[in-house]
């Protein structure tokens, strides 16, 4: 994988197509946009690095950021839990239930490193939280954290930790699809509207997202290999659709913008973080339990978002 002798090799990849991207305002027809996500990403980069230098320099400053983001997670989930109960599911009144949403994902990940690591209260919060993004009717959200419970108990090191892992994923994905199809609302946002998308028998409301992807991809084919520069999949879906600014994948505005010279990169980087974390936790795994667990939270996490 990407690697360098100035530049940590899980990040020489990203380095390379935050350049191309930088590159690509040459051709954009939406550079100021263009420069404003570039600059988010940019932020991520910067941030991810310091964060670890500053890990390396003082061990302490990993355990006090997962104590932080621990309790504020928790506030964010008695926030939402009352305006649910208040206002009803779904509810943006207080804040989106799609930023809540994402945002729970890290309480989920580090509520189920704990409990691999022998804290039983973890299973029990991870599932409230589940629940909660359940009741926020964030679909995305909700199928993404019911696939880290078993996640969380993989690689299996002993048959009985195998026949936990199958327990609770099919107890998760059983408690999801009853929560489905029985919960009147989540049923409602998943079946009805404007049902485009195709499960096998089913047809899932896709909220509009097709005619979104599908306008995309029509005009990625204009310039497939080095795309049409960045923040040019924002133009195109504000030129079409009048009340959207983005195309509902990142996957798909990576493509459009960057090309497949920029996916490919984009790819790389997300691989080489993804083994890197998780090498971090093999290697930690059965010889120090309390930073394996830090270490399991930073792999599902990353999960999460890919």
């Amino acid at each position: 994988m990407c690697s360098s002798d100035l530049i940590p090799g899980r990040s020489i990849c990203f380095v390379v197509f935050l350049f191309w991207g930088y590159t690509s305002l040459l051709w954009s027809p939406a550079r100021v946009a263009g420069l404003q996500n570039l600059m988010v990403i940019s932020t991520l980069l910067v941030m991810t690095l310091v964060a670890q230098g500053l890990a390396t320099l003082q061990p302490s400053f990993a355990l006090d950021i997962n104590r932080y983001l621990k309790t504020g997670i928790l506030i964010a989930t008695v926030l939402y839990a009352g305006a649910t109960l208040w206002y009803g599911s779904g509810t943006n009144d207080l804040f989106g239930a799609r930023t809540f949403s994402l945002f729970a994902l890290f309480g989920v990940a580090q509520n189920l490193a704990d409990w691999r690591y022998g804290k039983r209260m973890g299973l029990l919060w991870a599932a409230v939280i589940t629940i909660l993004i359940g009741v926020s009717q964030s679909r995305f959200s909700l199928g993404i954290a019911v696939s880290m419970f078993p996640l969380a108990q993989f690689p299996a090191r002993r048959a009985r930790t195998t026949w936990k892992m199958a327990t609770v994923g099919a107890t998760s994905l059983g408690l999801a699809g009853f929560s489905v199809f029985y919960f009147d609302a989540l049923r409602s946002r998943f079946f009805t509207g404007d049902v485009s998308l195709k499960v096998g028998d089913y047809a899932i409301n896709g909220s509009g997202r097709m005619a979104f992807w599908n306008a995309t991809l029509d005009s990625f084919w204009e310039s497939p290999w080095f795309g049409q520069g960045a923040g040019s999949s924002q133009h195109l879906v504000e030129s079409v659709f009048v009340s959207m600014t983005h195309p509902h994948s990142d996957y798909l505005r990576v493509a459009h913008d960057y090309g497949f010279l920029g996916s490919g990169l984009w790819i790389a980087s997300l691989l080489s973080w993804l083994l890197f974390y998780y090498g971090n936790w093999r290697r930690a795994d059965g010889v120090d339990l309390g930073i394996a667990r830090y270490q399991l939270t930073a792999l599902l996490s990353l999960v999460s978002f890919i």
